[in-house]
């Protein structure tokens, strides 16, 4: 873009772009005009194609198709979340969770979630034909996923009816009570630290004021509920080990995180994860970046600095 096309605003000390460019470049994921129109509509297809084409014909005859069009992240195309999903401050798409279970665990093999929420990874074992076990802290995110089976299912549930377990409690104290190398796969998404203790911005004020919660609740044991990074990651450290300890040898366990951001400091969440968990004795096996398309592009930081607008969240994939 030439600068004659640009309308400057000077109040920018860094830059002199005008709101529409500095969030399009603000942006943690940068799609090329020619990406905008093919792969926000026809992008999940095409990755799936890529992929398929590149295991049957190899890297090299594929990539030469597709050039820079599919870009290297997945997207899933926005949907708008059910009651279950809505009702819970921080809920992820289901579809994500099946195709992680489908690609490391078989049917019939145990799935567990140590923080279940709205029981969004018991609907995708489900829905997947595997077992499903989860603990939740929270008595009303426990009823709430109960609704969400019985809506799925059919039927209320009781634990072990469908192949679905669900139990209320602090992780860190049930999961030692469970015996080593039981799971076959473990998926879940920990807290961001604490940015749902007080949240701000766009979405948070649009949740309160359609009458949705904003945060998880005010239980002492809530590990997004503390006020310490080092402290919540220690924290974060025991759960690690205890995943380690109850998952199968030889097996994997996914964790979805997104960087963070905290009174104007930067926190790269994800790398502070990898180091927590591979601390729990875990390798790491690779990262998948995952594309939130639906997010408004925002303008943090304007006039005066430049900040990043994050677009994207990781699955981070471990092994034992």
């Amino acid at each position: 873009m030439q600068s004659s096309q640009l309308q400057l605003d000077n109040r920018n000390k860094p830059n002199a772009l005008p709101k529409q460019d500095w969030a399009r470049l603000a942006s943690s994921i940068k799609l090329t005009p020619e990406q905008e129109a093919v792969f926000l509509k026809w992008g999940p297809f095409l990755f799936k194609l890529r992929v398929a084409l590149m295991k049957e014909f190899g890297e090299s005859a594929v990539e030469p198709l597709f050039g820079d069009t599919v870009p290297p992240v997945v997207l899933y195309p926005a949907v708008r979340p059910d009651q279950y999903a809505l009702a819970h401050p921080a809920s992820y798409d289901e579809r994500e969770i099946m195709d992680h279970i489908e690609l490391s665990s078989g049917p019939g093999e145990r799935v567990f979630d140590p923080m279940v929420g709205s029981g969004t990874t018991l609907s995708a074992c489900y829905r997947t034909g595997r077992l499903g076990v989860g603990f939740e802290l929270y008595d009303h995110h426990v009823e709430l996923a109960k609704r969400r089976i019985l809506t799925l299912t059919g039927s209320s549930h009781e634990d072990g009816k469908n192949d679905l377990w669900l139990m209320q409690g602090d992780c860190r104290k049930l999961m030692p009570m469970m015996s080593p190398e039981l799971f076959h796969f473990i998926i879940f998404s920990p807290p961001y630290f604490n940015i749902l203790k007080k949240p701000s911005g766009e979405r948070a004020k649009y949740r309160e004021s359609i009458g949705l919660p904003v945060n998880y609740g005010n239980s002492p044991n809530d590990l997004g509920n503390m006020d310490n990074y080092a402290e919540f990651m220690s924290q974060m450290r025991t759960v690690y080990s205890q995943c380690f300890r109850i998952l199968k040898k030889g097996r994997s366990m996914v964790v979805i995180v997104a960087d963070i951001v905290r009174q104007g400091t930067f926190i790269p969440y994800h790398l502070d994860t990898i180091n927590a968990v591979r601390a729990a004795g875990f390798k790491l096996r690779g990262i998948q970046v995952v594309m939130d398309h639906w997010k408004r592009k925002n303008i943090y930081g304007a006039p005066r600095r430049p900040f990043e607008c994050f677009h994207h969240h990781y699955a981070l994939a471990f092994e034992k």
